[in-house]
């Protein structure tokens, strides 16, 4: 009997005996942690302090840490290369390192890097802060403090490593991939040099595309406005203007990252020197998009309307264009031989034809989102197309889901209903929005407002739960336990496909806390019976007993 108790308290209970069985899920987790941990860290650091506070400090060290703020926006775009290059080697890195992270005594590091973390804060206010309001001070103490606080940020970073592995399996990283880490150092410095050359760009970019601007504008509306100077275009009604960042930089850019991202994903499919040519067809194919949303917008709202024009059709017309480029690349390089490598075989992907019905009701959603928000001003009345849409899309694939349909659980009622109850609890209310929300609703015919609040019932009740439920706890809750998902058996744990599914839905949703708990316990409804239904049903319970909620309490804002 003593035996069996000794067991038992060493099984539930001692920890050390919990991480010596720790897994590659568990080193998944420690990465995790970390990550958010310095981030959270250094962002706490970034809010705080600023490198402004002793510019016009004049000493060899001041001077240095100026640099602070441009090595910390390296290391961020050498760390993104780094993963970028490295997730396609994964399994061969694996296999070199495999073991060196199962160790129990990372945690007992943690102690050492929060101690580091609080004499860093306060060695960075002493030298941001303290210092400059005192200078000139004894140039000896500035260089202790100085060394201080490189050494304590230097064994914060270290230590936090250390909580993730051994000091041998990073010997074994680098040992393996230095090829990989040297191209993604290059990478940052990259990074660096593309923005300090946008930023010197910017003002030209900006002058260029408000001339072709104004010259595609005058092709639609005789007379129009333009003041280059103040670079202002409109029509004598309606006037805009354009300014820098209007220029089209952040589309140029996230179509060169996106290409770059495929071409080297589908690298072995591609033809090359080819496919290089994607980069400047896309990215002067992006900037011509921009002239034409701004010429767009301006007719908007000259022609519909001004709150719509520079409201949903100013935030979202970017983004629609970028995805509508994206995909037509896709389809250019997969259908064009001059890009593609037809003597390479590709095998067809099960995995595509089974992940089609989970994935496209939330894809075309997300795409009808962006459309309908494109072309709504303050309020969304297009919300009824969103719900049409859905019900064509999920009636499509009916004959896929039935596997699914099986009969839910009376738990998922129950797990529905604590969602509901800590959706209340964390998420905030706002009597602005509810007023400014029935003020506008209400003002409509009786037969709008109550034919808006029916489809607005439906699809919070109904399609949205199912929708994002097969997604996400049909499909990237499987594929984050194994790359192809087809093998994994339904409602299969591990603590990174249930962690990363929940931070995902977490953060698809405006409270970000309030969704990921949410997350959690759909994907508990998950595990206690293998059934996707009793999430989805879970998740129904949640959005109905909230509508009703919202409807009864007039607290809009919560929809």
């Amino acid at each position: 009997m003593k035996g069996i108790a000794l067991e038992i308290f060493n099984r539930y209970f001692n920890i050390t005996n919990f991480l010596q069985q720790s897994t590659f899920s568990h080193f998944t987790a420690r990465c995790l942690f970390s990550i958010t941990l310095i981030a959270v860290e250094m962002i706490l650091l970034s809010i705080r302090f600023d490198t402004a506070s002793f510019q016009e400090i004049s000493h060899p060290l001041y001077d240095l840490f100026g640099y602070s703020g441009w090595l910390l926006r390296f290391a961020i775009g050498a760390f993104g290369a780094a993963v970028i290059f490295m997730v396609p080697r994964w399994q061969v890195i694996h296999s070199i390192i495999a073991g060196y992270f199962q160790n129990p005594s990372r945690w007992l590091w943690l102690l050492p890097h929060l101690t580091t973390c609080v004499l860093f804060y306060y060695l960075t206010a002493a030298l941001f802060e303290d210092i400059p309001k005192t200078f000139p001070i004894d140039p000896s103490n500035i260089y202790i403090f100085g060394v201080a606080w490189l050494l304590s940020g230097l064994v914060a970073f270290v230590s936090l490593l250390l909580v993730i592995a051994n000091n041998i399996f990073w010997i074994k990283l680098f040992s393996s991939e230095y090829k990989t880490i040297a191209i993604s150092a290059i990478a940052g410095l990259l990074v660096q040099g593309i923005g300090l050359l946008s930023a010197l760009a910017w003002k030209p970019l900006a002058d260029i595309t408000f001339g072709l601007s104004s010259q595609v504008l005058s092709f639609f509306f005789d007379p129009i406005f333009s003041d280059p100077v103040k670079h202002i275009l409109g029509t004598k009604d309606f006037r805009v203007e354009i300014s820098s960042q209007c220029s089209g930089y952040e589309g140029m850019g996230l179509i060169a990252v996106f290409v770059g991202l495929y071409l080297w994903i589908f690298r072995h499919q591609l033809r090359f020197p080819q496919a290089l040519l994607l980069f400047p067809f896309g990215i002067t194919t992006m900037w011509l998009l921009n002239v034409m949303r701004i010429v767009a917008l301006i007719s908007i709202g000259n022609e519909i309307s001004p709150d719509i024009a520079v409201g949903g059709f100013h935030s979202n017309a970017g983004w629609i264009a970028f995805v509508l480029l994206s995909v037509s690349l896709i389809f250019l390089c997969q259908k064009i031989a001059y890009f593609n490598n037809r003597k390479q075989k590709i095998k067809p992907n099960n995995n595509i034809s089974k992940a089609t019905p989970l994935l496209m009701p939330f894809i075309i959603l997300l795409a009808t989102i962006l459309v309908t928000a494109a072309f709504s001003a303050k309020f969304d009345w297009l919300y009824p197309i969103k719900v049409i849409v859905a019900v064509i899309t999920l009636w499509y694939f009916r004959s896929k889901y039935q596997p699914y349909l099986t009969k839910p659980s009376v738990q998922s009622i129950l797990i529905g209903s604590i969602v509901f109850v800590l959706w209340l609890l964390l998420v905030p209310t706002s009597q602005s929005v509810d007023q400014q929300f029935a003020d506008t609703l209400f003002s409509q015919n009786v037969i709008i407002a109550y034919g808006w609040l029916f489809f607005r019932f439906i699809g919070a009740s109904l399609t949205v739960p199912v929708i994002e439920e097969l997604a996400f706890r049909g499909y990237i809750i499987a594929k984050l336990v194994d790359v192809r998902f087809e093998r994994v058996t339904p409602g299969q744990f591990t603590w990174f496909s249930f962690l990363g599914s929940s931070i995902l839905f977490g953060a698809l949703h405006g409270n970000w806390l309030a969704g990921i708990l949410a997350g959690m316990l759909y994907a508990y409804a998950l595990y206690q019976r293998k059934a996707l239904i009793d999430a989805v049903f879970a998740h129904m319970i949640t959005n109905m007993m909230l509508s009703f909620y919202v409807v009864y309490t007039e607290h809009w804002s919560l929809w």
